[in-house]
């Protein structure tokens, strides 16, 4: 079987312009379905800097915490786990932008972010930063209540 993508009107003439020399072949099958548009770079670059800004974010907060309180990062981060959400928990603790996405994706229950369209991408971007914001709003509300 053989497939075409189809992304311009020139394509979609020709591909008409083939079906009518195999039309005195019958039966044939055709198959059509809508196609989506991949992430753009663009869109991917814009992620990852986010998530890169969002680590950078959370270890300032736990950095200055520690300085003030004399605990270490790790006993800051201990701290600031017991006052979240279990499942950012794996977020406060990660050292490596991969387990940051691995994480929120499953959190937003999307099995892979690399098959979605340049929509989908954009409501599954929309719900990181979501709860990127809301990690980062609790370790600051901490980081507030702490240092004064």
């Amino acid at each position: 079987m053989k497939q075409r993508v189809i992304t311009t009107s020139e394509q979609l003439a020709e591909a008409a312009s083939d079906l009518m020399m195999i039309a005195g072949h019958l039966p044939i099958v055709i198959s059509i379905t809508e196609g989506t548009k991949t992430r753009t770079s663009g869109q991917n670059s814009r992620y990852w800097s986010d998530i890169e800004s969002f680590l950078f974010e959370i270890q300032r907060s736990v950095i200055q915490i520690a300085e003030y309180t004399g605990y270490t990062p790790m006993e800051v981060r201990r701290t600031i786990g017991t006052e979240i959400p279990i499942e950012h928990v794996p977020i406060l603790f990660a050292t490596k932008k991969e387990t940051v996405h691995d994480t929120l994706k499953m959190i937003c229950e999307i099995p892979t972010s690399t098959r979605l369209g340049t929509k989908s991408f954009g409501k599954f971007e929309d719900r990181l930063s979501q709860i990127m914001s809301e990690i980062i709003g609790s370790v600051n509300a901490i980081t507030k209540g702490v240092i004064k």
